[in-house]
């Protein structure tokens, strides 16, 4: 599974990186930034880059890094959940970082008391399985991303966006893997035959990581999307105020919402239309028009907004 491993390593870093100057100019989409290099960081444990047993001999050699990889993952899971909820348009600051870190703290406590942690071993849990400690150590980690996943379905159920069915998508893939992986180390515990062993472990990394890529997709589509909206809104002012200027009319205040500065322009348009200080080309009331009806079907935003 390392190609797989790294190419949604690549996949998350990518994201990271194209996206690090919109992340430092606005904070809107600033928090699946953040989960993208927290996944890429989650996803690098397991070796597809540095091997795990260099990672781990960092930490002291008896597989910390495990528990490294389930607190970096279920954090970026955290965070995906929070961006999801503010494209939403919800409060824009995380909720109640101290539950997802109090969380990592229960995991650490049945990781801790697993027997005979060293060497390192890339397949941890299942080379411990014997150990019950090891079983409930792996089940709260997936159950925490199980629970943030079903919070992602719940909230993005009557969304329509293409975005969030790569999320309703990706979601229902992790929750799978993640029921088929505990059920498969409940039933190593309890001694299950090695091929129905094998063979329910193999469901976990398709099903797990090509949600998480879904997920990223869907945050690459929503980010791709504003800047697409943006460039449009651009174009749109300069065209409105170019029907001013060309006037020698005075151009109205501008704000920093584009939205208002075209609703602004408009108004002075209309009223030096009104006026017959200016006089329409063909071209002019198109742009005027499409203007007009971009404004009227985000009016209850703004009028939200002022409100």
């Amino acid at each position: 599974m390392t190609e797989l491993h790294l190419a949604v390593f690549l996949t998350l870093s990518v994201a990271f990186v194209i996206r690090i100057p919109s992340a430092f100019r606005s904070h809107h989409g600033r928090l699946s930034w953040l989960a993208c290099g927290v996944g890429a960081l989650a996803i690098l444990t397991l070796g597809p880059v540095i091997p795990v047993a260099t990672l781990d001999s960092a930490l002291g050699g008896t597989n910390i890094i495990y528990l490294v990889q389930c607190w970096l993952a279920l954090v970026a899971f955290w965070l995906l959940f929070e961006a999801a909820r503010n494209i939403g348009g919800g409060d824009e600051r995380p909720r109640r970082p101290w539950a997802i870190l109090a969380y990592c703290g229960i995991i650490a406590i049945p990781f801790f008391l697993i027997e005979d942690r060293a060497p390192t071993a890339l397949f941890f849990i299942h080379d411990h399985v014997d150990q019950l400690a090891a079983v409930i150590c792996a089940s709260i980690y997936m159950t925490g991303v199980a629970l943030l996943s079903l919070r992602l379905l719940i909230f993005v159920r009557a969304k329509k966006s293409f975005g969030y069915w790569l999320f309703r998508a990706g979601g229902t893939l992790i929750i799978v893997g993640i029921c088929v992986e505990i059920v498969a180390l409940i039933w190593a515990h309890l001694g299950a035959s090695s091929r129905v062993r094998e063979a329910l472990y193999a469901v976990f990394d398709p099903t797990f990581y090509s949600g998480a890529v879904l997920i990223v997709t869907g945050i690459i589509w929503f980010w791709g999307a504003r800047l697409i909206r943006a460039h449009r809104t651009r174009t749109r002012i300069q065209r409105l105020e170019r029907i001013l200027t060309e006037r020698a009319i005075a151009l109205p205040a501008t704000e920093d919402d584009h939205a208002y500065t075209v609703y602004a322009l408009l108004i002075r348009i209309t009223d030096a239309t009104v006026l017959q200080k200016v006089h329409l080309t063909e071209e002019e009331r198109t742009t005027v028009k499409e203007s007009e009806e971009w404004i009227e079907t985000i009016l209850p935003q703004l009028v939200g907004a002022s409100s």
